[in-house]
C-alpha cells in the first residue's frame, strides 16, 4: 500500500476506473491515513516522526565485483559510483544520493537513495494529520514476505529487472529500520484494509494525501487505468 509520490512531490486526487476486471482476484485496495496513524504505535512514530525516513528507489547490483581482485575493486569503486550518479539524475529531477554497500546477500551494490521525509504530514485542506509514508510498499523485508505467500519468491530472485528495482527503507540517518516495526505496519495495515471489487466502467476517486493505494494479486488480464490531478 503506498500513496503516489516522485521525489518530494505529490499529486492531491486520483481517477481510477476499470476497463476490464481480472479473472480473479486484482481487487482495487485502499486504507485511510488517519486510520493508520491512530493504530500504529506511539513508540514506533516518535522514533520514525524524529529520525524520518528515507527510501532506497533503486538497487544497481555488482555481485560481479567480488571476482575483482580487491585493489582493482577500490580502484574501480570512486568513478562507477561517478557514473551511476551522472546517470541516474539525468533521470530524475529531485535529489539523490548515492550509495556504495551491499545488498541483503552480502553482495556489493550501489543504492539509489531519496531525501529524508517525515512519515507524518497535515493534509494540505484540511490540516489533519495522516500517515504518509510508503513503508508498507518500499519494504524488501515485507515484499519477500508477500511475495512468499503468493508463491512468486522464486521468480524475484531469479529475475534481472527485479534486482535493479528493488526498493528498501531506512531512517533518515542510513539505519536499519527494525524488523519487528515492518512488521507492525504490515499488521495494521492489514487491520485497516478495504478492498474494492471493480467492475467494468467503475472509477474510484481517491485523495492521495488522505487515502492509500494498491491492488491484490491477480490472474488474467487486468486492464485498469489512473489519472492524478489537483
Amino acid at each position: 500500500m503506498h500513496n503516489e509520490q516522485v521525489g518530494t512531490r505529490s499529486p492531491r486526487r486520483a481517477a481510477f476506473v476499470c476497463f476490464k476486471p481480472a479473472d480473479d482476484g486484482g481487487e482495487f485496495l485502499l486504507l485511510d491515513g488517519r486510520k493508520m496513524l491512530r493504530d500504529l504505535d506511539a513508540e514506533f512514530l516518535d522514533e520514525m516522526y524524529e529520525k524520518q525516513v528515507r527510501f532506497i528507489a533503486a538497487e544497481l547490483p555488482l555481485g560481479f565485483l567480488e571476482a575483482v581482485h580487491p585493489k582493482v575493486r577500490d580502484m574501480l569503486e570512486k568513478p562507477m559510483l561517478a557514473m551511476a550518479s551522472q546517470a541516474a539524475k539525468k533521470k530524475v529531477d529531485f535529489d539523490i544520493d548515492l550509495q556504495w554497500t551491499k545488498d541483503n546477500e552480502g553482495k556489493p551494490c550501489i543504492h539509489v537513495i531519496a531525501p529524508a521525509q517525515p512519515p507524518v504530514v497535515r493534509h494540505p485542506d484540511t490540516g489533519e494529520p495522516v500517515w504518509f509514508c510508503n513503508v508498507h510498499s518500499h519494504s524488501d523485508h515485507l515484499r519477500q514476505q508477500r511475495e512468499e505467500r503468493d508463491g512468486t519468491l522464486k521468480l524475484s530472485e531469479t529475475t534481472g529487472s527485479s534486482r535493479l528495482n528493488r526498493t528498501d527503507i531506512r531512517f533518515g540517518d542510513f539505519g536499519r529500520i527494525p524488523h519487528k516495526w515492518q512488521e507492525h505496519v504490515d499488521e495494521t495495515v492489514m487491520k485497516n484494509l478495504q478492498w474494492v471489487k471493480m467492475n467494468k466502467g467503475d472509477v474510484v476517486l481517491v485523495d492521495n494525501y488522505m487515502t492509500m493505494h494498491g491492488r491484490n494479486v491477480f490472474e488474467g488480464v487486468r486492464k485498469h487505468a489512473v489519472t492524478w490531478f489537483k
